[in-house]
């Protein structure tokens, strides 16, 4: 879909955001990756970057 370069420009023009890279995972880390997903979703929100 867009380039990891469009991902870091994103991430540093939205404050208080975080980019997180998953190894072997694509478009949909809910449903490839979801145990991972949710753990950096619950930690990005309990350190209370939103």
């Amino acid at each position: 879909m867009l380039p990891l370069e469009d991902a870091e420009k994103f991430q540093r023009s939205i404050a208080c955001s975080q980019l997180i890279k998953l190894k072997n995972c694509g478009h949909a880390p809910q449903i490839e990756q979801p145990q991972i997903t949710s753990q950096q979703i619950l930690h990005f929100l309990n350190i209370g970057n939103f």
